[in-house]
């Protein structure tokens, strides 16, 4: 059973995980008879000096008195030089109270600084339960001084047990990277489940060194693909928050740029950790038997990609469909039009699983009911749309290296479709790219046409545009770099089309973990000599990005 009394959630996890010791956090856990007897519902959370914090809040315009506090308190730095802590009660949210639920904070605050000899300005609370009573934090206030005493690092999963209210298990996630370095979290939710964030209470620890803008920044980057998509019941809640520290008291060398390797890898597994958290949120939403992915692909943009998703899983119709087992995918078309997103009616694409169901605007000429019926009775489900407005002409090779066919295939795609976009994608770890740079640590080349490979690739992980000790991260977005220049400058079909702003030629870095892509390469970045001898039209300074809707992009891509 969970806290409240409730069946566990069948959706939810076999146990709750073994979260690492964060060094510098330590919590404590007990009962202050908020609203409930005879279960913990406070929890206090020390952050040790010299730890950064960043945050992220509930939008709703009616707001609890304690996510005013830590806004205004936050607005102020992430620096926490002295310390800080967290105060967390379940069973009462201090929302809607008036002029008295600032009072309430202010006096848990107070005691709480006291307590364990900090400044106010660094104490925040969080406060979640039922909204429009006052809240009793006399109670609180009077185990304060047990809650000091009894600080523990490793009571963190007490910790997400104390914080829950209708959740029917607590939730947990942790991540460790390569140099050691540890992140953990826990996080509440079951109704009320929305995006405009939080859409819950989440706390995150790390013990990576992270300057407090640089934190917030790798914060705020994955809320979009993490909390900000999700929905249970379509409600905002009043005091939803996310606070995360770094107490800098780890193995790892400080992270001040999040576009470094180590930057990189640090942002990956924090989004990770958000994600699993968010994930199991969704799997405790309040009455639910199934998990649903919605996936959206071929959208105007990012903005009417979520637009349609949310339409999707909101819709009252595909939700009784889910719950009914029922393979109703014309609900799913009518969820779409309703959207307000473009998508091209006589192009759109819906499947189940890997189940097509229909595309090309009109159902599946093979579809199975039955099957798909037998697909909708399990627990985990995936509903993908494509909207049919965009596709892509792919040319795959090893390393992306650009031999004749290759070239030959961009030509085609640029002269015969008008593709507006060539894009080298390269990513992270590459096969190809690795062999180049073990060839040049040990002297040797590999053997069979893998050498030929490396040849083409060498060039590009000799380059002095390279740092000092480059990793093969570093090579490959030379190498993708390298390769849309060549790109350029052997095909005078594609120059051309660039210099009359037909064309752009890009570069791109692919993060497989995270899902990101980094810009490495724009065609607008080079000044391009003019073939032809024209008075009236001077060479090109900065080529335009001509991106047409429907895009047809030319991916030159990655195969390792």
């Amino acid at each position: 059973m969970g806290k409240a009394g409730l069946p566990v959630s069948p959706l939810a996890p076999a146990r709750f995980p073994d979260l690492p010791v964060i060094d510098g956090v330590e919590f404590a856990s007990g009962a202050a008879g908020v609203k409930y007897q005879g279960r913990t519902d406070v929890t206090l959370i020390r952050i040790a000096p010299g730890s950064t914090l960043a945050g992220a809040f509930t939008r709703s315009s009616t707001r609890a008195a304690c996510i005013l506090d830590n806004q205004a308190k936050l607005a102020q730095g992430g620096d926490a030089p002295d310390g800080a802590a967290i105060l967390i009660n379940s069973g009462n949210a201090n929302a809607f109270t008036g002029a008295r639920g600032q009072q309430s904070v202010d006096a848990v605050c107070a005691a709480v600084a006291g307590a364990l000899d900090l400044p106010q300005g660094r104490v925040f609370t969080s406060s979640t339960g039922v909204i429009g009573e006052p809240l009793p934090h006399e109670r609180i206030v009077a185990i304060v001084d047990d809650l000091a005493r009894g600080l523990d690092a490793g009571g963190i999963a007490d910790a997400a047990r104390a914080i829950m209210t209708t959740d029917t298990f607590p939730k947990g996630a942790f991540a460790t990277l390569p140099d050691g370095t540890r992140i953990a979290g826990i996080a509440k939710g079951s109704g009320m489940i929305a995006p405009d964030m939080a859409t819950m209470l989440v706390y995150l620890f790390t013990d990576a060194a992270v300057p407090a803008g640089v934190l917030q920044q790798a914060l705020s980057s994955g809320l979009d693909a993490t909390f900000n998509a999700i929905t249970v019941d379509s409600d905002t809640s009043t005091s939803d928050a996310l606070i995360l520290a770094a107490t800098g008291q780890g193995a790892g060398a400080p992270i001040t740029d999040l576009e470094s390797d180590a930057g990189r890898d640090f942002v990956t597994a924090l989004h990770g950790v958000m994600r699993d958290l968010a994930h199991q949120v969704v799997r405790d939403g309040e009455g639910a038997t199934k998990f649903v992915e919605i996936a959206v692909t071929g959208a105007a943009d990012a903005t009417d990609a979520h637009r349609v998703a949310m339409a999707i899983a909101n819709s009252p119709l595909v939700k009784t469909a889910i719950a009914g087992q029922d393979a109703n995918w014309g609900r799913i078309v009518a969820a779409v039009g309703k959207s307000g997103a473009r998508a091209d009616r006589d192009r759109l694409r819906i499947a189940f699983g890997d189940m097509v169901v229909a595309r090309d605007g009109w159902r599946d000429p093979d579809y199975d009911e039955a099957a798909a019926s037998a697909y909708m009775r399990n627990q985990d489900l995936r509903i993908a749309v494509d909207l049919g407005l965009g596709d892509a002409f792919v040319v795959r090779t090893a390393g992306h290296v650009l031999e004749n066919a290759a070239l030959g295939s961009l030509e085609y795609a640029v002269d015969e479709f008008e593709t507006p976009i060539v894009m080298v994608l390269g990513h992270d770890s590459c096969g190809a790219v690795t062999a180049a740079s073990k060839s040049l640590e040990s002297g040797e080349m590999p053997h069979g046409f893998i050498r030929n490979l490396v040849q083409h690739i060498l060039p590009s992980a000799m380059s002095p545009k390279l740092p000092e000790n480059p990793t093969v991260n570093d090579m490959v977005r030379e190498h993708t770099r390298q390769t849309a220049i060549r790109i350029i400058e052997q095909s005078h079909i594609i120059s051309d089309a660039v210099v009359e702003g037909k064309v752009a030629v890009i570069g791109v870095f692919y993060h497989l973990k995270e899902g990101k892509a980094e810009l490495v390469f724009s065609s607008q970045d080079l000044t391009l000599p003019e073939e032809k001898n024209d008075t009236q039209n001077p060479p090109t300074q900065a080529l335009p990005v001509v991106v047409k809707t429907p895009p047809r992009v030319v991916v030159a891509e990655n195969l390792d």
